[in-house]
C-alpha cells in the first residue's frame, strides 16, 4: 500500500490544480499520433518514478440536458492512495468555464477496486458540484457507481441539488407580454442518469466505445421528465478523447454535444529538501504500452458524468394572490396611440385610466418619458413609473418589473386627484396631490414641487381607520405645505420624507372627529419650513376623539425661538389627557406643546 505523504506544512494536494500543461501523445496512430508526439515534445514527460497528476484540456461545444452554452473544462485526477493494479482512491476536480464566462465546478473523491476474478473495475464517487448563472448560484451533491470491462461499461449517477434554494428567481428573463407580466424562475433539477456500452474498436492505441441509456429529470416547477441519451468516445493513445453525445427529453429538446480533451500526465516534485513523494505505479505512464484488455489499467480513468448543474429555466404567468387571477398592466409610452400593451401601449396616462380595465390595474411607463396632464386616479389603480428598481408580488413573492430602476427621471407636470385604494410611485411631480375622503393609499418615492399657496400633498375629509394612508420616501418642496391632512378618524403612516421650503409648515395633521386616531410620524427630515424660524411639524387633536402620535427620528433643522417648539403638539378639542405621545421618541428639534395642552413624557 503506497499513501502520498505531505512533509512541509502549508503544501497540499491541491496545490497540483495549479500544475499543467497540454498532453503528449504516442506515433502508432499515423499523421494524428504525429501531431501528438510533437505536442508532447513541448511539456515534460512523467517518468515511471514520479509522483503524476492527471491534467486535462478539454472544450464542449453544443448546449446540453440543463444548459445552453458551450463550456470549457479544466481537470485533474490525483492520487491518493493506492494498492497497485488493486485500488486507488483519488480526488477528482474539475473546473468549467462557459461561453458566457459564467463559471461552474466539480470536487470530489472516488474510489476504485479491481476484481480479479470478474476481470472488472468497480468506482465509487461523490463530488460537490457549484454552478453560477449569472443570477444565481446553486449547490448539488452528485454520487456516481460504475463498473468497468474489458468490453462492457456500466456507469449511473444521482445528483441531488440543495433543496433549500433549488429554485430561485431569474429577473432578467421576466418580460411583459400583451398585458401580463411573464415571470422566470432557474430551478436545479434532481437526477439518475444510466447508461451501458461497449467497446467496439480498437487498432492499436485508437479505441473507441458507444454507450446508450437514459436519465429521469425531476425540478420544483417543472413536469417529471425521462430522456434517453446515446453517446460515442474515441480515445487516442490515453491523451486525445473525443466525445460525441445525443440526447433527448420533453424539457430540453434533442441536444447535441461534441466534446474534446487533451489529457496529460503531469510530474509533480516535493518540495525540497524533502524525499520525493512515493510514484503511483495506477497512473498509466505516456511511455508505457497500452494494453487494453488489462482492466486494472483502468483505474486512473477520467469519470464520466453531468458535468454542468441541470437547470430548467421556467416561465410563467404572474398571479395576484389577494385575488388568485393574472395581474394585469396598462403600459404608457409618450407618443404612442396604442391599447395599452407592451406592445401597443397608450400614449397618455389619461387613456390608461380611461380604460376599463383600469381598476385593479398597475399602470406603468416601462420607457420613462414626460407627461403633461392632470389626472385623475381610478379606485384599485396603481400608477408606477420605471425610475427606480420596481416590485410586484406575485404567486411566488415578490418580483422585478421589467425595464425598472431606468435611472430616468419620469415627469409628471400637473395635479393629481387620488382614489381609494391607489398608489402612485416614482414620479417627479410638477403641481399637486389632492384626495377627498380617500382611504388606502400608498404615496411614496416621489419628487413633488408644490405650486405656490398650495400644499404638496392635501388629504381632506379623512375617515380611515384600518385602512393607513401611507406617504414615505417622498421630496417635497416649496407650496405653502408639504403634506397636510384634516380628517375625523386619521390613520396615517408618514416616514422618511424629506420637505423643505414651504410657506407654513411642512408637516400639518388635524383630527377633529370623535374617534380614535393613530399617527406615525418617524425618519423625516424638514428644513426651511414656515420661514425657518417656527415650527415644522404641527400636530392636533381638536376633536372630542382621542390621538395617538408616535414621533421619532425625525429632524427639524429650523432655529425656533421661545416658547415655540420644532414639533408642535396641541390638544383642543378632546380632554386633557385625549392626546398621547408615546415615549422614547428621539427627535433632532424640540418636542413640546405650545399651549400646555399636551403632556410630553
Amino acid at each position: 500500500m503506497r499513501m502520498m505523504i505531505n512533509r512541509r506544512p502549508g503544501k497540499s494536494v491541491t496545490a497540483f490544480l495549479l500544475v499543467g500543461l497540454l498532453a503528449t501523445a504516442g506515433s502508432d496512430f499515423g499523421t494524428a499520433g504525429e501531431l501528438l508526439d510533437s505536442l508532447g515534445s513541448l511539456i515534460e514527460q512523467a517518468a515511471d518514478d514520479d509522483y503524476a497528476v492527471r491534467t486535462g484540456f478539454g472544450h464542449h461545444i453544443g448546449s446540453g440536458v440543463g444548459y445552453e452554452d458551450g463550456f470549457s473544462s479544466y481537470s485533474n485526477l490525483i492520487p491518493l492512495i493506492e494498492s497497485e493494479d488493486e485500488r486507488l482512491l483519488f480526488a477528482d476536480v474539475h473546473l468549467l468555464l462557459d461561453n458566457q464566462a459564467m463559471f461552474a465546478a466539480n470536487v470530489g473523491v472516488g474510489q476504485r477496486v479491481y476484481d480479479e476474478e470478474m476481470n472488472r473495475t468497480w468506482g465509487l464517487m461523490a463530488w460537490y458540484d457549484y454552478r453560477d448563472t449569472g443570477e444565481n448560484r446553486f449547490h448539488q451533491m452528485t454520487i456516481g457507481l460504475e463498473s468497468l470491462g474489458e468490453f462492457l461499461d456500466f456507469r449511473s449517477n444521482i445528483y441531488i441539488p440543495d433543496l433549500a434554494d433549488d429554485r430561485l428567481p431569474n429577473p432578467a428573463d421576466n418580460h411583459f407580454s400583451g398585458n401580463q407580466l411573464i415571470i422566470a424562475d432557474e430551478a436545479a433539477m434532481t437526477g439518475v442518469d444510466f447508461e451501458m456500452g461497449a467497446s467496439l474498436m480498437e487498432i492499436g492505441q485508437l479505441v473507441t466505445r458507444s454507450f446508450a441509456g437514459g436519465y429521469f429529470l425531476r425540478a420544483t416547477g417543472s413536469p417529471d421528465t425521462w430522456g434517453w441519451r446515446g453517446r460515442t468516445e474515441v480515445e487516442l493513445t490515453d491523451r486525445f478523447f473525443v466525445n460525441i453525445g445525443v440526447q433527448e427529453d420533453d424539457l430540453f429538446g434533442r441536444t447535441v454535444t461534441v466534446g474534446i480533451t487533451l489529457q496529460s500526465l503531469q510530474k509533480v516534485d516535493a518540495p525540497n529538501p524533502a524525499p520525493s513523494w512515493p510514484a503511483f505505479q495506477t497512473m498509466r505512464r505516456p511511455t508505457a504500452p497500452l494494453d487494453h484488455s488489462l482492466v486494472a489499467n483502468r483505474l486512473s480513468e477520467p469519470t464520466r458524468r453531468f458535468r454542468n448543474i441541470m437547470i430548467d429555466k421556467q416561465q410563467r404567468v404572474a398571479i395576484d394572490p389577494s385575488t388568485g387571477s393574472a395581474m394585469s398592466f396598462l403600459h404608457v409610452v409618450g407618443g404612442s396611440a396604442g391599447d395599452g400593451s407592451i406592445e401597443s401601449p397608450y400614449g397618455t396616462i389619461g387613456d390608461a385610466l380611461a380604460d376599463l380595465r383600469a381598476p385593479g390595474s398597475l399602470i406603468y411607463t416601462p420607457e420613462g418619458g414626460s407627461f403633461t396632464e392632470n389626472l385623475t386616479l381610478v379606485a384599485g389603480t396603481e400608477l408606477v413609473s420605471n425610475d427606480r428598481l420596481q416590485y410586484v408580488s406575485t404567486q411566488d413573492g415578490q418580483r422585478i418589473l421589467p425595464g425598472s430602476n431606468g435611472n430616468a427621471t419620469v415627469t409628471i407636470d400637473g395635479d393629481i386627484t387620488l382614489a381609494s385604494k391607489t398608489r402612485i410611485d416614482g414620479f417627479d411631480i410638477n403641481g399637486q396631490l389632492t384626495g377627498d375622503a380617500v382611504e388606502d393609499v400608498l404615496i411614496s418615492h416621489n419628487v413633488i414641487n408644490a405650486t405656490a399657496g398650495l400644499a404638496g400633498i392635501s388629504l381632506t375629509n379623512i375617515s380611515n381607520t384600518g385602512d393607513t394612508i401611507t406617504i414615505t420616501q417622498n421630496t417635497i418642496s416649496d407650496g405653502d405645505a408639504g403634506i397636510r391632512v384634516v380628517g375625523d378618524e386619521l390613520d396615517l403612516a408618514l416616514t422618511e420624507n424629506t420637505i423643505s421650503d414651504a410657506t407654513l409648515a411642512g408637516i400639518e395633521l388635524t383630527a377633529t372627529g370623535t374617534a380614535a386616531s393613530t399617527l406615525l410620524v418617524l425618519d423625516n427630515v424638514l428644513s426651511g419650513n414656515n420661514g425657518g424660524t417656527a415650527s415644522e411639524v404641527t400636530v392636533e387633536n381638536a376633536g372630542t376623539g382621542t390621538l395617538t402620535l408616535t414621533l421619532t427620528g425625525n429632524s427639524s433643522l429650523n432655529d425656533v425661538p421661545d416658547p415655540g417648539f420644532n414639533f408642535d403638539l396641541i390638544n383642543t378639542g378632546g380632554t386633557p389627557d385625549a392626546f398621547t405621545l408615546l415615549p422614547n421618541g428621539l427627535n433632532s428639534g424640540s418636542v413640546g406643546s405650545s399651549d400646555g395642552s399636551v403632556t410630553i413624557p
